[in-house]
Parts: C-alpha cells; structure tokens; sequence
C-alpha cells in the first residue's frame, strides 16, 4: 500500500493505477463534489479515501478506509504544520461517525 509520492501516502495499488477520468469520477475531495472543506494539503489523503469509500462494500472496509485516511493526514501534517493535526483528528472524527451515507450510497 505505500508509493513514493510527494507525501508517502498509504493507498491500496489499484488507486494509484487509476487512469484520470476514473480518478476525476471516483475522488472529488473531502466534502461534497467541488466543495473542498480542509486545507488543500490534504488533497490527495481525501482522493485516497474517497477511492476506498468507492470501492469498499463492508463495515470493516469502512473503518479500515477512514484510519487509512487519518494515517495519511498525520503524515501530511507531521511534514506541513503540526498545527494541522488537530483538524485532522477532527476530520477523522466527523467521516467515523457520520460518513455511512457517503460510504453506503449505491451499494
């Protein structure tokens, strides 16, 4: 699940083989489409979770998904602003606990 990007994010490997209409159809980000609701630091750890609500089909998919994506923030933020840990501990928070629509639509 590693790749040696700007980041040193943990994704699982059919995210990083997605072609760019896939990804620009899968990934939009943290929050609704186009609506960008953290520091844009935070980017591609949004566009890895979003990949992995997208494919992923149970609970234990879910909750391996959302700390995934808290993994990658910290490591964001241990690089960026330790300042921004705390807002990533909030997202984490906030998709644990209210992200079942996001992940179960469709499914």
């Amino acid at each position: 699940m590693w790749q040696d990007n700007k980041y040193k994010l943990f994704a699982p490997p059919e995210y990083w083989a997605l072609d760019n209409v896939n990804h620009a159809l899968i990934c939009n980000g943290c929050g609704a489409k186009d609506n960008f609701v953290l520091p844009s630091k935070f980017i591609e750890a949004c566009y890895i979770h979003d990949y992995m609500y997208f494919s992923g089909k149970t609970l234990e998919d879910k909750e391996t998904a959302d700390l995934l994506f808290l993994d990658n923030m910290k490591l964001i933020a241990k690089q960026v602003s330790r300042c921004l840990l705390l807002i990533a501990y909030i997202y984490y928070f906030c998709v644990k606990h209210f992200g079942w629509r996001a992940f179960f639509v469709g499914k």
